[in-house]
């Protein structure tokens, strides 16, 4: 019955079978002629221990689908069921099979490699037995992997998700290190060179790693009349697929907002710079020359003390706790009126490049600059986006001006009467970036300015300030939950929460404002 049963599986799973040894043999052949391995490690040994760890680990994965998994999922076991043959006989078959085929090919691949050692190393029986019960152990524990994994069926894929998931997050989170895991410390780094040394500890923990997985599978495969195994060899449903969904983003929203959070980046040094705190504001300004100038000093102390005033209001306006810390670098070379970006992460903050004692420098610019940049960066770049681009643009403009009236003939007015569309609506605000690079950069953040202004003339400073509140001094999650955040409560959403009217109507008295706006001007200094 027995030599039936392994001629049956032959004869079904031929194809499979032959593929797999055709995989193993192809590693053997891609890594036993790479010169690279043979120059760098001195030892063919080196080559087995890459199979182990590449082609092994696939190729048991195929054998897995072959022997396993396409047989509940075309039901043709419920043939061998009918018989009067014990369920476990033909598990325990498929199991050896599989085990009896990797095993038979990794001992051919270790012939080679000794065959191929002969000229240069010097051989003996206790070292090639170290290789044989490393391989040997370490082939076991993967098949039993892969024999469990085959008779998780329909839901094969989403362990292995959750699998790499989980991995990838310790990895990131914890600093986990594979190479001391049992298994992979058996065929780890001294694989190929340990020749006297029994490890004991890692063979012990790898082959109760193996019957783990063993009895997984046994049990999986032997449940009461099949019915977790046939089970799972159905299809899912739509709702176990939308169920399945939800609960891996959940997992991948939690497991990165811990990877995330233990992220600390490098804090940025400037020697010999005049710091200036305020509250949650931090403002570091430094020269890049060997000896500054008392010029310099001064400048550096006012800017940074200015710079220091004006975003420790803006925190308060917009009830932020911390703004990202700011680095502002003098550089005699800079042509004046240059802001250069700094280029360092997100995380570090700001930093800017300017000429801080030419005549033409200007303090607005450097703050409109620097309050901007500011706010994208706490907002992760979420500011950026098309949809959100236009708040920020306002702001940034408005926030300098705000505090006086602007004339009806004023350049602001006549630069966002001009970037303003003839049919302007809230269509427009979704594709801002689009907007403004056909009306002008400098127009396009004067129009959104002027929005503001009428929002606050309109609907109040309180319904103004909240909705900025809402959309600029957010807390932004460092993982998925931010894009969350914007899907499921965009812009539009917060401008009615917090003004009590549609984005779409505000949009419209928007337009009315300034077409009577651009009605009023002297034909001669229409745009």
């Amino acid at each position: 019955m027995i030599r039936g049963l392994i001629e049956k599986e032959l004869r079904q799973h031929g194809l499979a079978l032959l593929f797999v040894l055709l995989l193993v043999w192809a590693g053997v052949v891609v890594i036993l002629q790479n010169r690279f391995l043979h120059t760098a490690f001195g030892t063919p040994f080196a080559a087995l221990r890459f199979l182990l760890l590449t082609f092994v680990p696939l190729a048991c994965l195929v054998l897995g689908q072959a022997l396993i998994d396409s047989e509940y999922q075309h039901k043709t076991q419920l043939f061998l069921e009918g018989l009067p043959l014990p369920r476990w006989r033909m598990i325990a078959i498929k199991y050896g099979l599989g085990l009896s085929l990797m095993l038979a090919a990794v001992a051919v691949v270790l012939a080679f490699a000794w065959r191929r050692s002969l000229v240069a190393d010097a051989v003996t029986p206790r070292f090639l037995l170290l290789l044989a019960l490393r391989s040997v152990c370490y082939v076991w524990f993967m098949w039993s992997l892969c024999f469990a994994h085959g008779f998780m069926g329909r839901y094969r894929f989403l362990f292995g998700v959750i699998a790499f998931v989980i991995i990838k997050s310790s990895i990131i989170i914890q600093y986990l290190n594979f190479g001391v895991i049992g298994p992979f410390e058996l065929i780890g780094d001294r694989f190929a060179y340990e020749r006297y040394l029994v490890p004991v500890t890692q063979l012990a923990v790898t082959a109760a790693y193996a019957l783990f997985w063993t009895v997984t599978g046994l049990m999986l495969g032997l449940a009461r009349d099949a019915t977790i195994s046939t089970a799972l060899a159905q299809r899912m449903s739509s709702r176990e697929k939308m169920l399945l969904t939800f609960g891996v983003v959940a997992g991948v929203l939690v497991l990165g907002g811990y990877a995330e959070r233990s992220k600390t980046p490098s804090p940025v040094l400037l020697p010999g710079a005049v710091e200036t705190t305020r509250g949650g504001v931090q403002v570091a300004a430094s020269a890049a020359v060997d000896q500054p100038t008392e010029e310099e000093n001064a400048a550096l102390d006012r800017v940074a003390r200015r710079v220091a005033d004006e975003l420790s209001v803006v925190a308060v306006f917009l009830r932020c706790e911390k703004m990202p810390p700011v680095f502002i670098i003098h550089r005699r070379d800079l042509k004046p009126g240059t802001l250069e970006d700094g280029g360092i992460k997100k995380e570090q903050g700001v930093m800017v490049r300017a000429n801080l004692t030419a005549k033409e420098f200007k303090m607005d610019t450097l703050l409109r600059w620097i309050v901007y940049e500011a706010l994208a960066r706490k907002s992760l770049g979420r500011l950026n986006l098309e949809r959100n681009a236009w708040v920020l643009d306002g702001f940034t403009n408005w926030w300098l001006t705000h505090r006086v009236s602007l004339g009806e003939d004023s350049d602001e007015l006549r630069a966002a009467i001009k970037a303003m569309p003839q049919d302007f609506s809230a269509h427009d605000l979704d594709r801002w970036l689009t907007l403004r690079q056909n009306a002008g950069k400098e127009e396009g953040r004067e129009l959104a300015a002027t929005g503001l202004r009428v929002l606050a003339s309109r609907h109040g400073d309180e319904a103004c300030r909240d909705f900025l509140v809402s959309v600029l001094g957010a807390e932004v999650k460092k993982d998925p939950r931010a894009w969350l955040c914007d899907v499921f409560n965009p812009v539009a959403n917060r401008f009615r929460k917090t003004t009590g009217t549609s984005l779409e109507a505000f949009v419209a008295e928007w337009r009315d404002v300034l077409r009577k706006s651009s009605a009023r001007l002297p034909e001669e200094t229409k745009p």
